[in-house]
């Protein structure tokens, strides 16, 4: 049959709280009722005087002790802390139990100050400072006759240590004077335990010492101006500094002269401090001189190649003119009128922004200031009109240019009318009244560009005047004439009847023939680029009876 051997447990049962000074039971306690062994017993309250102590246990214990102890320290000050109680056995110290309480100071005792007084006191003048000796409850220890010690910034007067009595009952008024300006403060402790110090704070102001601030503006907007200065005067004993301070777009500026020149228009701090740290603060303002922006105007606000000139819009108020290509734009250059109001500028680039700066003194303040003029710069824009030089009278012609995206096209014609517009294309009948004059209008992204064309409108010939016909003596020289409207090239004379063009008789709107001595006949055709157009026959009759004859037999 086996056995088995049985470790003892070793556990400590604290009270949850207890008070320094004030003795309390707790148990030690082992797992096993026979144990007889030895623990050793400690505690984390190095200054108690209970611990430690070794204690052996008898069966009479049947493995439970109860022991009393006093603890002696709880926390800084006021505050409470948690101690402990450890069992070890001696044999086997890996046996061990342990509690934890809370320690609180015995009421009795102070564990701390608090204090009584003005939060802010005048300079040279006495004022009383009431300390209360407390407990770690906040109470007031009215029986305390302990000795405490205090400690105060510089330029407070110094308190000795002093002695509570019991007619103070836990609480003393004490008078004190400060010979300097500023957050001060006095700390009071027990002169046997500096934990128990506590301070308080007030601030020392002057009530005699100002400070007024002023200055010579206004200045310029961009600064720079000699004659204008900031200035200061303080009342009270000296000696006295001044610290100058401003914050203006983001540029901070600080300066320990008493008159010092402003970098900017705008707000400036000034502290004077004297020599008991007293401290007097006041603002000016340094106003702005008018210095507006010059206004300029542009030949155009779109530049399509080419130059610009660019102006002020008020020359009158400005003088001092200098004018520059702005690094941020496009490049350029000032061709003309470099220090007046005007100048032409041509661009280097064929896009972008060109930002053209002129700067300039505002005539009524003397200030400098600096204004601006962009122009959007595009490429150069060109057109031409593609259309045949000339064409006959209703005819369907066509016109047309290069394409652009996003271009729109403005047509224009005379005598002529539009079938149908493609936008860089468009069919057209001349009307026959006259030659067709063609006009075009591009424009695109602001940029427009224009071409013109011409077209020569021939009509074809119809004949006005036929020759006529004659009977004449043998040995007559005959001329006829023929007339036709329509873009007439030429006429040509054939001998013959109409249309019968194998015999050419000659050119020109009129005919002389050779004497005749027979009869015959001629007919004349007007030549056009657009069709001919052929003249009546003219039959010559060849007769030798007379006239008379010929008429009385007519009549007959």
């Amino acid at each position: 049959m086996l056995g088995f051997l049985m470790v003892a447990v070793l556990s400590v049962a604290l009270p949850d709280q207890t008070y320094t000074g004030v003795p309390f039971n707790y148990t030690i306690t082992s797992s096993d009722p026979s144990y007889t062994g030895t623990v050793h017993v400690t505690s984390s309250d190095t200054n108690s005087p209970s611990f430690p102590f070794d204690y052996t246990f008898v069966p009479a214990d049947n493995g439970t002790h109860t022991f009393s102890a006093t603890m002696a320290t709880a926390g800084r000050g006021f505050d409470t802390q948690n101690q402990n109680v450890t069992a070890t056995d001696v044999a086997n110290p890996s046996i061990t139990g342990t509690d934890v309480m809370i320690v609180k100071w015995n009421p009795s005792l102070v564990r701390g100050f608090t204090f009584d007084h003005p939060a802010t006191v005048n300079i040279h003048e006495p004022f009383n400072v009431t300390v209360y000796a407390r407990n770690a409850d906040g109470n007031i220890v009215s029986s305390f006759t302990g000795t405490v010690h205090f400690r105060v910034t510089p330029g407070l007067t110094s308190l000795p240590d002093y002695t509570f009595t019991s007619a103070d009952s836990g609480q003393h008024t004490f008078s004190l004077t400060a010979s300097m300006a500023g957050s001060m403060g006095m700390t009071a402790e027990l002169l046997s335990d500096p934990s128990t110090g506590y301070s308080t704070s007030f601030e020392v102001v002057c009530p005699d010492f100002s400070v007024t601030a002023g200055n010579t503006g206004p200045m310029c907007p961009g600064g720079g101006d000699p004659t204008v200065h900031l200035y200061a005067n303080a009342t009270g004993p000296g000696p006295i500094r001044y610290m100058w301070q401003a914050n203006i777009n983001k540029y901070y500026w600080v300066s320990d002269e008493q008159n010092p020149t402003p970098p900017l228009p705008g707000s400036y701090g000034v502290a004077a401090i004297n020599s008991d740290q007293c401290v007097a603060t006041a603002l000016t303002t340094v106003a702005a001189k008018p210095a507006p922006a010059p206004a300029t105007t542009s030949s155009t606000t779109t530049l399509c190649g080419g130059t610009v000139t660019v102006s002020l819009s008020d020359p009158s108020s400005y003088s001092n003119y200098v004018w520059s290509i702005n690094q941020a734009g496009a490049p350029g250059t000032i061709v003309s009128g470099q220090g007046t109001p005007s100048v032409v500028v041509s661009p280097g680039a064929s896009s972008g922004v060109l930002i053209v700066d002129v700067s300039a003194t505002y005539t009524p303040s003397g200030c400098s200031t600096v204004g601006e003029a962009g122009i959007t710069l595009h490429p150069p824009l060109s057109t031409h009109i593609t259309a045949q030089p000339s064409a006959c009278a209703g005819t369907t012609l066509t016109a047309s240019t290069d394409y652009i995206a996003g271009a729109q096209y403005y047509w224009n014609l005379t005598h002529a009318q539009i079938l149908a517009n493609h936008g860089s294309t468009i069919d057209f009948k001349p009307t026959g009244d006259g030659d067709v004059d063609i006009s075009l209008s591009v424009t695109s992204g602001g940029c427009e560009a224009a071409d013109s064309a011409h077209v020569t409108i021939t009509t074809s010939a119809a004949i006005t005047q036929q020759p006529e016909s004659q009977t004449v003596q043998p040995g007559t020289q005959v001329t006829l004439t023929v007339a036709a409207s329509g873009s007439v090239q030429s006429y040509n004379w054939y001998e013959g009847t109409s249309g019968d063009r194998r015999i050419i008789a000659g050119t020109g709107p009129s005919l002389t023939t050779p004497p005749l001595d027979h009869s015959t006949s001629f007919w004349a055709e007007a030549v056009t680029s657009c069709g001919n157009a052929q003249s009546d026959t003219a039959f010559i009759t060849v007769s030798s009876e007379p006239a008379s004859e010929r008429r009385r037999a007519v009549r007959h």
